[in-house]
């Protein structure tokens, strides 16, 4: 009873070898695979496909090796351009000087003689530049105008100023002795000048400019000396390089 007892192995025993075989052969066995166990080989296709995406990424790396290689080549000669070019920019964007303010102070009339009359202006000029000086030139065109035809002209003088100061200057115009006509509103009077100007930083004289001016005047009482009171005014002003 406990032979028949026994346990059963779990697993059959393996076979003996076969008769006529050398105990020191290996002998062969036959290996059973599940089913679900079964790879399956994949269609033609599918490599033809690994092949197209592996082609492109090999395409990918080498463009992109070959675009790190020519920015290896340009960096040398690049760096220095762009140091030079920011050296540049910041110091102009230093020594670049503010636009001078101009405003009319106030405005006189003289008869010179019967055929001329004198015009003269009473001008503040600002400049706000915070570093850079500003030299004008004498000898730049003023001209005054009325009603679209000019009445008088003359030259700006010569002078320096420095930055964050303000000059008064006397500008003289004169003309033919004519007749002002004034509406209701006033008199109104252009005032167009050009001067050149040099920038300074210390020492160091900068390249000229030519600076635009254009005053438009209402003044609105004419005594009998010709003394004026200017009601309002617009100047604008300009550098042009």
């Amino acid at each position: 009873m406990a032979e028949q007892a026994a346990v059963r192995p779990c697993r059959p025993p393996l076979p003996l070898p076969a008769a006529g075989l050398s105990p020191h052969h290996h002998p062969t066995y036959v290996v059973q695979i599940r089913k679900d166990q079964i790879y399956r080989v994949p269609p033609a296709e599918n490599a033809a496909l690994v092949e197209h995406y592996v082609n492109q990424e090999n395409f990918r790396r080498q463009r992109h090796c070959r675009f790190l290689g020519f920015l290896e080549r340009l960096l040398p000669v690049l760096l220095p351009l762009l140091l030079v070019t920011a050296a540049v920019v910041a110091f102009f964007a230093a020594v670049n000087p503010s636009t001078p303010t101009f405003v009319i102070k106030s405005l006189a009339i003289k008869n010179v003689s019967r055929s001329v009359t004198e015009y003269d202006f009473a001008v503040s000029v600002s400049n706000p530049s915070n570093r850079i000086g500003l030299a004008y030139a004498g000898g730049g065109r003023v001209a005054a105008s009325h009603d679209g035809k000019e009445i008088a002209t003359g030259e700006t003088s010569g002078f320096y100023q420095t930055h964050g100061k303000s000059t008064d200057l006397e500008v003289v115009l004169r003309g033919s002795n004519k007749a002002l006509k004034a509406s209701e509103k006033g008199l109104r009077i252009e005032l167009v000048a050009n001067f050149s100007v040099n920038p300074k930083v210390g020492g160091l004289e900068l390249w000229r400019r030519s600076l635009a001016v254009n005053c438009d005047v209402k003044v609105t009482e004419l005594d009998k000396n010709k003394k004026v009171r200017i009601s309002s005014q617009d100047c604008s002003s300009k550098l042009h390089s």
